[in-house]
């Protein structure tokens, strides 16, 4: 079988539409070609896969043959190093099996009995800032917030300051945006400057003055807990390989994707619970029943079905981890189609979760299609925010029970009303980030 192609300009093909605007040049090509095209990008022919059967057989069937060993990971190892979320085969494996004690089903129960704790104190803390009068707060901000302190509580059982916090973020965004462009200018020649060096290494280097304070605050300081930073610092004492740098590659790794995965999560599906007051009226109603207008406890987080549906629905339209690469090192065959050893392989979860033929008016933000007599379809690659395959997120199932009760909390305690100028548009970078600052106010509630 023969791919339709999108090839742009001479030598360097789709680069600066990439660059300029990743999500738009990956949903004209995949609403041009279809379910499987080659994009040509520089030099190189690359698959772009947009329907969940050949997204399933690179995650699963085919996972050894397509792997994260590529120059495009290296653009992500440039800034988080070589952790569980950028590495392949025995590497990834020995991180894997060594956080895994984290989030067994034995431990999850402490573990959201802590996090529903830090999540009572955060709203309580908005709950303070947000009074009557104040100017709008940036929504995705103010979950950012909350959710690193939950975060850095509960899994490495440190705080961190305001103006500290404040840094740990600005690095973070700013590394993001310089990673979105290493990753699509990859394929340029050495040396061609890439723009923002100065910048993405002032970004790393204040970003590291935090992983290292946590790291050396442990060091100096053991406690005796199962937390997340203690089996990162126990994993490589056993294997005695331990190295500032290897531990502090583990705990980037994981601040950046507990920071930015759960944070999207919330931030996305509250702006669309703000447009949607019918959804909210009944996530109201669920709250109703389940809290009795008590703050939220892990004890309650499975009784909120329809809250976790609608955590679900936001997912499905915007997976903060839109597009997935991977590189074949092998010959191999995809979906019927020839796919030569070396080649890039794009799946795009933003468009696979938004497939007509299994998600009925794909467009519309209807929760109780996650429901128990909801209409998701059942194929194992039609929804995929959180992976497939060997690779799936490590956290899924806490990371679920997080957004459930952060989601509670904040709706026991506050109405959420957009401001009058709020422009809710997406932006494809690494993640799905929201273009313009979503301004909301926070109206408390009083017998919250």
């Amino acid at each position: 079988m023969i791919a339709k192609r999108t090839n742009g300009l001479p030598l360097v093909g789709l680069v600066p539409q990439l660059v300029r605007d990743p999500l738009a040049t990956i949903s004209n090509a995949a609403r041009r070609n279809g379910d499987v095209s080659i994009l040509r990008i520089g030099p190189m022919d690359c698959y772009l896969l947009a329907h969940p059967d050949p997204a399933a057989e690179v995650l699963i069937e085919k996972s050894k043959v397509f792997t994260k060993e590529s120059s495009l990971w290296e653009a992500a190892q440039s800034f988080v190093g070589k952790g569980i979320g950028t590495t392949d085969g025995e590497e990834w494996l020995r991180q894997r099996r060594a956080m895994q004690p984290q989030f067994h089903p034995s431990r999850l129960g402490d573990l959201l009995a802590m996090t529903a704790d830090a999540v009572r104190d955060q709203v309580a803390d908005l709950r303070r800032r947000a009074r009557p009068g104040k100017p709008p707060l940036s929504l995705f901000k103010e979950v950012r917030k909350m959710t690193t302190r939950v975060f850095l509580r509960t899994m490495f059982g440190t705080s961190i300051e305001n103006e500290e916090l404040d840094v740990l973020l600005a690095a973070i965004r700013e590394s993001f945006e310089t990673v979105d462009k290493l990753l699509w200018t990859s394929f340029l020649p050495g040396w061609v400057p890439a723009p923002g060096m100065n910048r993405y290494r002032k970004a790393i280097a204040a970003f590291d003055s935090i992983v290292y304070r946590i790291i050396r605050e442990r060091l100096d300081n053991p406690v005796d807990r199962d937390d997340l930073l203690n089996l990162i610092l126990k994993s490589f004492q056993d294997d005695g390989e331990a190295s500032m740098t290897m531990l502090r590659d583990q705990v980037a790794t994981m601040i950046v994707a507990t920071q930015d995965g759960p944070s999207l999560m919330m931030g996305w599906t509250l702006t669309l619970v703000c447009q949607h007051p019918e959804v909210e009226a009944k996530l109201r109603e669920e709250l109703a029943t389940v809290l009795d207008g008590d703050g939220i406890t892990a004890a309650k987080v499975a009784s909120l079905e329809y809250t976790r549906a609608v955590l679900s629905e936001g997912l499905r339209l915007y997976p903060p981890l839109w597009l997935t690469v991977r590189k074949a090192i092998a010959d191999e065959t995809i979906g019927g189609y020839e796919v030569p050893r070396g080649t890039f392989v794009f799946l795009s979860a933003y468009h696979i979760q938004r497939h007509p033929r299994f998600w009925p008016n794909p467009e519309t933000f209807d929760p109780s299609r996650f429901l128990k007599d909801g209409d998701a379809p059942s194929h194992r690659g039609a929804f995929l925010p959180f992976g497939l395959g060997p690779h799936v997120c490590i956290g899924k199932h806490y990371g679920l029970a997080f957004g459930q009760m952060l989601l509670a909390e904040i709706l026991r305690c506050f109405r959420i009303r957009l401001a009058p100028d709020a422009r809710v548009r997406p932006k494809g970078m690494v993640t799905i980030q929201p273009r313009d600052e979503v301004r909301v106010r926070f109206e408390a509630l009083r017998d919250a």
